[in-house]
């Protein structure tokens, strides 16, 4: 089996350079993309960058060429919004089960602890995608209680709240907006990085 390649040339961002675009395919429709910095003096300045995009509900990859110290900049950020929102997680976890667990859990009082009537709960809620063959594969009916304690989770809270009659919760309402404030951080730096990148 044989692969086949071909190359073009984009200027670089000085223009003393150039930037190499390397594609690869095979007889099986393989294909396979390389880029590389073809400048010693962009390289000084510039580092590779490649991210995600949707484009017609799909998802790909892009890769351009962003100044190393936004960069980094953007990189913290993102670390930052990573790091907080892992413990605001924790804590809203720790919040919904101290709050909620005993009055979610009192919703399956009068039910059966099998498979069956625990899943069918389940998909009323809407809080289990599987089917009831996926769903009792993959359960060990010994597990049935220690499941339905699980899901009081931040992830479930526009499921879990309705079903326990809440309409809102100031606790995670003002932990999303801080988030949300994180978010925007990390948005403005990403923004600011690629106004001056090329590809």
């Amino acid at each position: 089996m044989s692969w086949e390649s071909s190359e073009t040339r984009e200027p670089c961002k000085c223009g003393k350079g150039f930037i190499l675009n390397t594609t690869r395919s095979d007889d099986w429709n393989r294909f396979e993309y390389s880029t590389r910095l073809q400048c010693d003096e962009c390289r000084k300045k510039y580092t590779k960058y490649v991210y995600e995009y949707i484009d017609s509900g799909m998802s790909d990859l892009a890769t351009c060429w962003v100044d190393k110290e936004l960069y980094s900049s953007f990189k913290k950020k993102e670390t930052e919004l990573k790091e907080f929102t892992e413990q605001i997680i924790k804590e809203c976890n720790e919040h919904m089960s101290k709050a909620y667990l005993t009055r979610w859990l009192a919703i399956f009082n009068d039910v059966p602890r099998t498979k069956k009537a625990v899943w069918e709960l389940f998909k009323k809620f809407r809080i289990t995608e599987y089917s009831y063959k996926t769903f009792c594969a993959y359960t060990d009916k010994k597990y049935l209680t220690e499941l339905i304690e699980s899901k009081v989770v931040y992830g479930n809270r526009h499921i879990i709240l309705p079903a326990i009659g809440i309409e809102h919760d100031d606790f995670l309402d003002n932990c999303q907006d801080k988030v949300k404030e994180y978010q925007k951080t990390r948005d403005d730096a990403n923004r600011e990085m690629m106004k001056t990148a090329f590809r």
